[in-house]
């Protein structure tokens, strides 16, 4: 059985990444003095989102909208679910963490070979000696457990793992944020050793995906600074767009237009008739074509910090990657979008 706790990204750029969760819960600073039991995953069923960020060599991984259609195209996003009983660890049927093969496959795209098509089950002593939810899920899991950095350095039967680790919980949303960052070539690694990997878990029973239908500000800041504000109308069938000269967005579905540059292609996961987003989803990096043989790359970032995962705020992060580097981004836009209505506060729109 693969391990579904065992990874975990660079400290500083993580926990300045994690930094405007830590600031909606300032509670966190108190907690960090008395170390509570902040969370029990024992018996509860463990969702695990997992997205690849880079592989090996460095090269950034991305879910690319020309394969959407492709059987079993999952692109560098896998899934674990799980539960931890005092007896042992059940693993239930997942698209897994299996990323790549050993004979020549994407090591960027899960490998749909590898999944979990049945449940099965491990002793818990399989797991002693483990960190994050594994770990502590016996005793409850502290806030120390579950926040902070380390490097991680052991052998995974003969391969060595060195690798930077950064942890974030938030116990309002239940989630569990968790990076990993291989940190190059050392003695027993005969790779670069630049692998990335984020994961996201929580709760079955918590679990919520992100609604897209309704009115979305999107405040767009370019080198200089200087914001820029359009809104989005998403209904059931339609993405609808206007222009704003203030942060404020039209409430009535006459003032929309619909969208003709496939400028939000990036928006994935509408284009499969789908209306909501996956954690994964919102944090993986995308190919997309605003027209036939454009490509164009966003990265796109949503982290809950609400019992509601609906509030939070998604980063879109256009970025340039050259062709003959492809283990660098050049971010050449950001913009912040915000859910400012739902659609049955929207008059006379086609829903």
């Amino acid at each position: 059985m693969n391990t579904p706790t065992r990874s975990l990204l660079v400290a500083t750029a993580i926990l300045s990444t994690f930094a405007f969760a830590d600031s909606a819960t300032p509670e966190f600073a108190y907690q960090t003095e008395t170390n509570p039991i902040v969370f029990r995953p024992l018996e509860q069923v463990i969702q695990n989102n997992i997205i690849k960020k880079r592989d090996r060599l460095g090269t950034l991984c991305y879910y690319d909208t020309a394969r959407r259609d492709e059987k079993d195209y999952y692109g560098p996003i896998g899934g674990l679910t799980y539960k931890v009983t005092k007896q042992g660890i059940y693993t239930y049927p997942d698209i897994g963490d299996y990323f790549g093969s050993r004979n020549g496959g994407n090591p960027c795209e899960m490998n749909h070979a590898k999944r979990y098509t049945e449940t099965e089950f491990e002793a818990i002593t399989v797991f002693d000696g483990w960190d994050g939810l594994v770990g502590c899920a016996l005793t409850g899991c502290r806030y120390n457990d579950l926040n902070g950095y380390y490097i991680d350095d052991y052998y995974d039967y003969d391969r060595r793992k060195y690798r930077a680790v950064a942890n974030q919980f938030n116990p309002l949303s239940q989630v569990a944020i968790q990076k990993t960052q291989g940190l190059g070539k050392t003695e027993g690694i005969d790779h670069p050793n630049r692998s990335e990997y984020l994961w996201f878990s929580y709760p079955k029973a918590v679990h919520q995906r992100i609604d897209f239908t309704g009115v979305w500000l999107e405040t767009r800041y370019n080198d200089s600074q200087q914001a820029r504000y359009h809104c989005l109308l998403i209904t059931a069938s339609q993405r609808l767009i206007a222009s704003s000269s203030s942060a404020q967005c039209p409430m009535q579905a006459k003032h929309y237009s619909p969208e003709s540059n496939h400028s939000y292609g990036d928006m994935w996961w509408l284009d499969s008739g789908s209306r909501s987003a996956s954690l994964a989803q919102l944090n993986a990096l995308v190919k997309w074509y605003p027209a036939p043989k454009q490509a164009e790359f966003t990265l796109w970032e949503y982290l809950p910090v609400e019992q509601n995962w609906q509030q939070a705020t998604l980063y879109r992060f256009k970025q340039r990657i050259a062709h003959d580097d492809p283990t660098t981004a050049t971010t050449t836009e950001i913009s912040e979008l915000k859910k400012v209505a739902p659609l049955n506060e929207v008059s006379h729109v086609a829903r």
